[in-house]
């Protein structure tokens, strides 16, 4: 910290700004009223064919023709990417209603989905994520964790048709409404962080 004209100019030195071995990129865009600054990096999904922390079981081919569904394609096609909030939402006096569960807030938004794709033999699904640059928001705050080193988390926001099994278990029976994938720290699918193996 170095004294200027009664004001002080900050420097920060980062020797490690990613987690050993990340894809990850920062990103730098030209923009009229400043800098555009966010970060892209490769995440896990959700896992199929096994049970989730939840107990849940989820088939890929449910989740494929969920992702056919034109709320999703319209956001990655044509806005931009599937945005994602930071956390699921919760309600602050009673229970969480279908209307908010149905809804992104736009001033939660953490996150956008770019694109995503089925890999090993269609167990995982993975995607492109882009945090969001919003100031001091949920977006930011995303960039700057990863940059400090947390590994981060998604969820996925689903209204499926799913059968409760005798034992507690769950399945989802069916594709259904796939709202989008919010930032969690603790995700149901274990396999659902970014993904920090260099191919």
């Amino acid at each position: 910290m170095m004294p200027c004209n009664k004001n002080y100019d900050y420097f920060a030195v980062m020797e490690e700004s990613t987690p050993e071995g990340a894809k990850l990129e920062v990103m730098n865009e030209g923009k009229t009223d400043g800098e555009l600054r966010f970060l892209r990096y490769r995440q896990c999904l959700q896992s199929f064919g096994h049970r989730n922390r939840n107990k849940r079981l989820w088939q890929a081919p449910h989740m494929r023709e969920s992702l056919k569904h034109p709320w999703v394609v319209q956001h990655l096609e044509q806005k931009g990417g599937l945005p994602g909030e930071n956390g699921h939402p919760t309600s602050t006096s009673g229970p969480l209603t279908m209307e908010r569960l149905c809804q992104i807030d736009p001033n939660n938004i953490c996150l956008l989905l770019k694109s995503y794709s089925f890999e090993n033999n269609d167990s995982l699904l993975f995607g492109v994520i882009e945090t969001i640059d919003d100031g001091n928001g949920p977006g930011n705050k995303l960039m700057r964790n990863i940059l400090q080193g947390i590994i981060p988390a998604v969820s996925c926001r689903t209204l499926v048709p799913q059968r409760k099994n005798p034992d507690g278990t769950i399945d989802v029976t069916g594709p259904g409404r796939l709202i989008c994938y919010d930032r969690v720290f603790t995700p149901s699918h274990a396999e659902a962080f970014m993904d920090t193996k260099a191919k």
